[in-house]
């Protein structure tokens, strides 16, 4: 008998009586028949244990099977009173009874009975326990059997332990994108949420109801379709081959672990879940049957070297992808400075062409008259500005030409991130462009460039204009 039984038979004194308990998930009770009564004297260490647990709690006095007094979360001398001071009859019965109700706003539930709740689980078949646990692991993340007299024991998965209040990190989640489970938002669970990772000191009961969850929930997140009929799943599953089958879930033992460690690697992390699950689908509907779904290690070997093959031609694949992506870069760069060459050479041009007509009428004209006063003719003057006039017009030309050209390669580069999502993820494609910083720095230095070749297309134009006038007879 565990600690509280010892407690209740210090306190009333039993003599030929017998504790009947009866622990499960929501409510612990014991009844005792009192055959020799005897006073009771202290009930302070009864109301220290009872207390350090949290759980609220009643003590009844029964006669004849009816309550005639009672008291809760503390006692009372009025209730040792009048249990010491009730006179019995021949044929009256005695009896006293405690009742435990068991918290249900945390993720704990105390175990005041090993055996008694031991048999509690195991009259429940897996389904009837998932059911009674399934809307406390979802609130708090994981529910903890606390055997408060066998502290020795140990059990620990993700959602369901013995003596291992550790928190989870994160709290059951559906996986919709993944595969069709019928009861997916009453039970979001996989079979690494139950897999015993460590256990000792425990008996098989709860072991056993883990294994047949863990791979209930291996089969519902490997398998296209399934639903849950009572205790019977129903699936399908699409491969290279078409599989419709059920199975009972209380058949669902460790001849089935292999599917559990399966869905232990396909949800390992986030990323390539569903390409793991088409290889896993598909070598799944080569090895098995409607009658015979068992498989051994090999299977999943076997879907281990698959994936190994998927991921060689992937990464040929990937690299190819990410060459072009490369040289998709350089022959926009290099756009970008061609743009800037032809502006420069423009720039060029135009200065060779004014120079060459100022220094032409200058070196003529000044041999002519032999001074250097009015060496510019109204004419040569009008020359001159309508040429001006004109360059101003190509700068303007030159400058649109080349600002539009800019405009475009943005466009084809925003084209070239667009058009590699079906093969590469977002994020990859930033890696590899290295967050658009190369393509950046050279829009920016041409943003930089075209402002000084106009500003020195101004001030060269300006500065021979400037000349002109000062060595025109017209002014």
């Amino acid at each position: 008998m565990n600690n509280l039984n010892k407690i209740l038979e210090s306190v009333v004194k039993l003599e030929g009586s017998k504790c009947i308990v009866v622990d499960d998930f929501n409510k612990a009770t014991f009844s005792l028949n009192i055959v020799n009564k005897s006073p009771i004297s202290d009930f302070n260490k009864l109301e220290e244990f009872l207390n350090s647990y949290k759980d609220d709690w009643t003590f009844f006095l029964l006669l004849n099977g009816e309550t005639i007094s009672s008291c809760n979360s503390k006692f009372t001398t009025d209730f040792i009173k009048e249990f010491n001071q009730i006179q019995l009859l021949e044929d009256d019965l005695l009896g006293l009874k405690l009742e435990i109700y068991k918290s249900s706003n945390t993720a704990t539930v105390n175990v005041y009975n090993n055996d008694s709740f031991e048999n509690w689980l195991n009259s429940r078949t897996t389904i009837e326990l998932l059911n009674t646990l399934s809307n406390r692991i979802i609130d708090f993340g994981f529910i903890n059997f606390n055997y408060i007299d066998k502290s020795s024991a140990h059990i620990f998965s993700k959602r369901i332990r013995v003596n291992d209040s550790n928190a989870v990190t994160d709290l059951p989640k559906t996986h919709l994108e993944h595969f069709n489970f019928n009861q997916n938002t009453k039970y979001p669970f996989i079979g690494t949420d139950f897999k015993i990772l460590n256990a000792s000191n425990y008996g098989e009961i709860l072991i056993i109801h883990l294994r047949k969850l863990q791979n209930l929930f291996s089969f519902t997140a490997l398998f296209d379709t399934s639903y849950l009929d009572k205790n019977i799943l129903n699936f399908q599953l699409k491969g290279y081959k078409f599989l419709k089958s059920q199975i009972d879930v209380s058949n669902l033992n460790k001849d089935y672990d292999t599917y559990a460690d399966i869905t232990a690697w396909v949800y390992s992390e986030n990323a390539n879940i569903a390409d793991k699950l088409g290889i896993t689908r598909n070598i799944l509907s080569l090895e098995i049957d409607n009658e015979n779904l068992v498989i051994s290690d090999k299977v999943f070997q076997s879907i281990l070297s698959a994936h190994k093959i998927y991921l060689k031609e992937n990464v040929a694949k990937y690299l190819e992808v990410r060459a072009k992506v490369n040289n998709d870069l350089t022959d926009i760069l290099q756009e970008i400075r061609s743009s800037l060459q032809e502006l420069s050479q423009n720039y060029q041009k135009s200065n060779f062409l004014y120079l060459s007509f100022f220094i032409s009428v200058f070196v003529l004209r000044t041999l002519m008259k032999s001074e250097f006063e009015n060496i510019f003719t109204t004419d040569a003057t009008i020359i001159f500005f309508a040429l001006l006039g004109i360059s101003f017009i190509y700068l303007a030309y030159t400058v649109w030409v080349v600002v539009s050209l800019k405009n475009r390669v943005e466009k084809r580069y925003e084209n070239v991130k667009a058009k590699n999502l079906d093969v590469l993820n977002k994020n990859d494609i930033e890696r590899i462009l290295n967050n658009d910083s190369e393509f950046d720095d050279e829009i920016a230095n041409f943003n930089l460039k075209v402002k000084i070749y106009i500003i020195l297309w101004v001030l060269t134009m300006g500065t021979l204009a400037i000349a002109v006038s000062y060595l025109s007879e017209v002014y």
